[in-house]
């Protein structure tokens, strides 16, 4: 049993490890999602457009006008946690999928472990339906060129064009 207490700490030196890069990934989050809460109302009008309505905002077909839609339907999805318990509305293919479209048109490339927070699940309900969404051709899987160890997710072609066609048909 004498080995059993340094193997304890090395788990723990690593869960403290993964504990402080969530962390930062949720901090990373709550600030777009402040910036999105705050400017998007504003940001994404063009010019005149609070004279025509909502329908009025960058073309969905702008790569900023789909990214903010995915927001927006995010942002408007989060609000609802505020007067319903969050465990009634869970959905997390929905909400991954929304954050890989937002990713796609801002040009950023999304980890696994930042797919899984946007997730707002546990991790490993979230591992889960990344593995079936990739099975199902949904998501693509690429190593980080600069850490080996990071994998980055995509939507695939197929699931971007049924996003914008989805976006397309509800417009704004």
């Amino acid at each position: 049993m004498a080995g059993k207490p340094g193997a304890n700490r090395g788990q723990e030196h690593r869960d403290a490890a993964r504990v402080e890069e969530l962390e930062r990934h949720v901090a990373q989050l709550a600030a777009k999602l402040d910036d999105l809460f705050v400017t998007a109302p504003q940001a994404h009008r063009l010019p005149g457009a609070g004279l025509a309505g909502p329908t009025a905002s960058l073309p969905a077909g702008f790569p900023g006008g789909r990214a903010a839609q995915a927001r927006e339907h995010i942002r408007q999805r989060r609000l609802r946690e505020q007067f319903f318990p969050a465990d009634m509305f869970a959905d997390p293919v929905w909400d991954m999928m929304l954050d890989l479209y937002a990713a796609h048109y801002e040009g950023e490339e999304i980890p696994v472990s930042s797919l899984c927070i946007a997730a707002a699940v546990p991790a490993t309900t979230a591992l889960r339906w990344i593995k079936e969404m990739t099975a199902k051709g949904w998501l693509i899987r690429s190593r980080d060129p600069n850490d080996g160890r990071r994998v980055f997710l995509r939507l695939s072609d197929g699931a971007r064009a049924g996003l914008d066609s989805y976006f397309d048909s509800i417009g704004d």
